[in-house]
């Protein structure tokens, strides 16, 4: 879950001891606070970065942290570090982070239950978090803002290490950005504020007209105490002119100069990943370039030591100075230690064993490398395991990580996807893929449940649909299936059936899949669904599997058999998931290859790319538009799913429709369009297929919405509807099946982006959840006999449930737990969100009907009617005091007249005398 923030200090306390899926929030939203605010998470689905860099396990509390979009991911481990679901998710930056690492630790680090987690994004900003875990509760808090956003260019990379004292670590931080610059600084941290006291920062070093692409830090230690006065640092470079730089500086309270030392060539291409790491008496580097990958090994010598390496295997020396006493302190010689070349494609990630001399390496030829030293040559190193794809869809590998006992091995590919692999044994060499957590890397644009609430359907710019379900073995949500990998972003998505959806993307085309066989014992083997009641008609089961032929782009059956009873649903062949499916849960691989659905028809009609879909609750009906910049374009086709043909057009609107919404009964056709107007079509009473525009809010409302209208929502009774649109406001309209009428106008802080209703009236009470652009959620509460949503009382719950836009909310449509025994006497209800920050998120309201801080119903109804008394007597009163000032104005208009007409009477006397007076003279 997401909290809200302030500019200069970003807190967020995700989780509960009590319940691991609880969130405590206290937002500050828009200088409001937003006190008992609280909410359980029952899923968050998101893929990682479309970036290198951005995946990091920390050694010292045991937690994975990567990016997504502008968030941080966390995921605690469980019982044998196995990564199964993403505990929490911070936002982190307000554009997306291009790297993410946790900082190299010395003197003690497990003793303060703290590391330090580094993030640089795209607009130059660079943070730096304290990141603990306390009874797998994750608590993250922003130390100190180090880039500048000013420069606009984004951070390459980024490294640090830390040094601790009593009350206070010391930790140096250095980053690149793309005008060839280093930038260096040194943060004082308090360890019981986790706030930055103090800090430094270095001289810049520019390398143009190269960049630097990779950065390691290293603070000279002899075990685990800092020798000369903790002075000397080393920043290891990886740049795109071919080399590794190394720079050295003393810390920067003492002296802010950098001073180039030596620079490693051999390397023929760019420099992509660096690291470092302390073995015995040595420093080993590890430099991935893009062909290859070099061992180095720094070996220091104190005074007058004297080299024992051959000059053939001297690379490189360089010398530390004390500053005060120009005294020599160390002369390091490097030394080549192995060229290793087993990879095919670029290398994009080193790291070192923690506490063995093993490197483990990822590059985008579909392999993960384990490196490790000859035992009987001298400096020769041999991959002892190597794991990843074979074939597939895969693109290669963006970086890989050991977990701390080096037993588990996680990585991400180029299409945010997480792969994971452990060996249970030391000794043993065997590898065993394991089922992880995984997401959307693109924005998620719509969800949609199947009708029976068993699974969610999301789709994305990442140009995949994808399915979660419950995992009975985890106890958690995980993504069973990606039914559909396109070539265009898909915007859309709608549920026909437990078997059948149909998705629009940026084409002309709608595409509609149906579920086949393995998906069917899928479930059944993940979820423990009974297939017989959630599949009754096993003809609609299409084939076994699907696949993407060679030179095609449609998922095709890769069988032409149908199921032909309910028995082959229960007792037929099962899958063989012993390779794809870990403990019932299909890994990574299998999710891109073997769970595709077939697709079987294409509905053409639309002249520009879809837009929105939506389907009737029976799943008979479909209804889609697309694009439109003028109104012969913006137009709505409805579509028959028993013969896959459009029945009707309805040309309503005069730009793009964005939402469509059937009403409960599948009567009407809800609308809503960029021109900021809504339309209402009924079915027609002869044709089931036929509907006819009935009203739009030009006849009477045409000036409520001034801005796009993004969403719409059906009470469950279908008496009001609701709209929402980018000028802020949320109305409530009542529908008598012929007429409408606006009972309520709501003002938002926020643009309202997505609507949804409980599909069930509790209390004469309905719930309405309202998602905002800035990512938060608001649960309102409308009675039936009040008519009034403007009151803040209506407010139940609000948190910031994602770091951007809300794109969509859909109430499962089954009371009940998700993850537990469905049970519908709890008043549960679980609501998915989707948003532009790639992430997915299923909330769980716990009595979300129940005010808990009402009194009772006599209670309320006396206060109701005391409160009608008082409000009927102030408007006797006002009348009253209205007729009172009328009359008084009354009076004194009569008066002013009355003295003015005086007035002038006497001036005609004065002029009749003056004129007699006149003819007399």
């Amino acid at each position: 879950m997401y909290i809200g923030q302030k500019e200069d200090m970003l807190t967020v306390l995700c989780g509960n001891p009590e319940n691991m899926n609880n969130c405590s929030l206290e937002p500050d939203v828009d200088g409001k606070e937003v006190s008992g605010c609280r909410t359980d998470t029952t899923f968050i689905g998101c893929g990682c970065q479309k970036f290198t860099k951005c995946l990091a396990w920390s050694k010292v509390i045991n937690v994975v942290a990567f990016a997504s979009a502008g968030n941080i991911c966390f995921v605690v481990p469980k019982q044998n570090n196995r990564c199964v679901a993403i505990k929490n998710v911070v936002k982190a930056h307000d554009f997306p982070i291009t790297c993410l690492r946790f900082v190299s630790w010395y003197h003690h680090p497990n003793a303060f239950g703290l590391d330090y987690l580094l993030t640089g994004a795209a607009d130059g900003t660079v943070r730096l978090w304290a990141v603990r875990i306390s009874s797998r509760v994750v608590v993250a808090k922003l130390i100190n803002n180090i880039g500048n956003a000013a420069t606009g260019r984004p951070v390459n990379c980024c490294a640090g290490a830390v040094f601790s004292e009593t009350n206070k670590d010391i930790t140096v931080v250095i980053y690149a950005i793309p005008d060839g610059s280093l930038v260096a600084e040194q943060i004082i941290v308090d360890r019981v504020s986790l706030e930055g006291v103090e800090k430094q920062s270095y001289e810049r070093i520019i390398f143009q007209p190269a960049f630097i692409v990779s950065v390691a830090v290293h603070i000279i230690s002899n075990g685990n105490y800092i020798v000369h006065v903790r002075h000397d640092i080393l920043f290891i470079l990886g740049t795109t002119s071919n080399n590794v730089e190394v720079i050295c500086a003393k810390f920067a309270f003492i002296s802010s100069q950098l001073r180039k030392a030596v620079t490693l060539q051999g390397h023929t291409d760019w420099i992509s990943s660096i690291d470092i790491r302390v073995y015995g008496n040595d420093i080993w580097l590890a430099s991935g370039g893009q062909e290859s990958i070099r061992i180095w090994r720094f070996d220091l010598l104190q005074g007058n030591e004297v080299c024992t390496e051959n000059d053939t295997q001297l690379k490189a020396q360089f010398t530390l100075f004390n500053e005060k006493t120009q005294a020599l302190t160390y002369t390091i010689n490097v030394t080549l230690q192995g060229i290793l070349n087993a990879h095919e494609d670029w290398i994009y990630s080193v790291e070192w064993h923690l506490s063995k001399l093993q490197l483990l390496s990822a590059s985008n030829d579909k392999t993960v490398i384990i490196w490790e030293p000859s035992e009987t040559a001298d400096g020769l190193w041999f991959d002892s395991v190597r794991v990843g794809d074979v074939g597939g869809q895969a693109v290669g590998f963006f970086g890989a990580c050991f977990s701390p006992d080096g037993y588990t091995i996680l990585a991400y590919s180029f299409f945010g996807g997480f792969c994971s692999w452990r060996v249970e044994k030391e000794e043993s060499n065997h590898w065993k893929s394991v089922s992880t957590f995984g997401g959307h890397s693109g924005q998620v644009r719509d969800i949609t449940w199947d009708p029976t609430g068993s699974y969610l359907l999301s789709c994305s710019y990442d140009q995949t649909t994808r399915c979660y379900a419950p995992s009975v073995n985890y106890g958690v949500i995980s993504e069973i299936a990606r039914p559909q990998v396109h070539g265009y972003d898909l915007t859309s998505i709608a549920s026909l059936s437990s078997s059948c959806f149909v998705s629009g993307a940026d084409e002309k085309i709608l595409r509609v899949f149906a579920a086949p066989r393995n998906f069917v014992e899928m479930l059944k083997i993940v979820s423990n669904y009974d297939c017989q009641k959630l599949f009754p008609d096993p003809t609609q089961i299409a084939g076994h599997n699907a696949a993407i032929p060679a030179l095609g782009l449609s998922n095709k059956i890769t069988d032409s058999v149908n199921i032909q009873g309910n028995e082959n649903l229960a007792t037929g062949d099962t899958m063989n998931h012993n390779d794809g499916f870990i403990e019932g849960v299909p890994v990574e691989e299998c999710l891109m290859q073997d769970t595709l659905w077939p697709e079987i028809h294409k509905l053409y009609g639309h002249g520009y790319e879809v837009f929105t879909v939506a389907s009737n609750h029976s799943g008979t009906l479909i209804a889609s538009a697309c694009k439109a910049s003028r109104a012969e374009s913006a137009i709505i086709i409805i579509w028959d799913n028993k013969e896959w043909r459009r029945r009707c057009e309805l040309q309503c609107h005069k730009l793009t429709v964005v939402q469509l919404a059937f009403s409960n009964s599948d009567s009407f056709l809800l609308s809503v369009s960029r021109d900021r107007t809504f339309a209402i079509s009924a079915r027609s009473s002869q044709d089931p297929f036929d509907f006819k525009i009935l009203l739009t809010s030009e006849q009477k409302y045409s000036k409520v919405h001034s801005r796009i209208i993004w969403c719409c929502a059906w009470t469950p009774d279908d008496k009001y509807f609701v709209t929402g649109a980018r000028d802020k406001k949320l109305c409530l309209w009542r529908f008598d099946g012929n007429d409408i009428q606006l009972v309520a106008e709501r003002k938002h802080l926020h643009a309202v982006t997505a609507v949804d209703f409980v599909p069930k009236l509790w209390n004469k009470h309905y719930i309405l959840a309202v998602g905002f652009e800035n990512g938060e959620i608001e649960i309102e509460k409308w009675n039936l006999d009040q008519d009034d949503i403007n009151s803040s009382d209506n407010c139940m719950k609000r948190w910031l449930a994602h770091s951007e836009t809300i794109n969509r909310l859909r109430f499962r449509p089954k009371e009940g737990s998700w993850l537990g025994d469905g049970d519908v006497n709890n008043h549960i209800w679980e609501l998915a969100s989707a948003s532009n920050d790639h992430s997915v998120v299923v909330h769980q309201d716990d009595n979300p009907l129940v005010d808990k801080n009402d009194d009772s119903d006599d209670n309320r109804h006396y206060v109701d009617n005391v409160v009608v008394v008082v409000v009927v007597v102030l408007d006797v009163v006002v009348v009253v005091v209205r007729a009172v000032v009328v009359v008084v104005v009354v009076v004194v208009v009569v008066v002013v007249v009355v003295v003015v007409v005086v007035e002038l009477m006497q001036v005609n006397e004065v002029v009749h005398e003056v004129r007699l007076l006149l003819n007399l003279l």
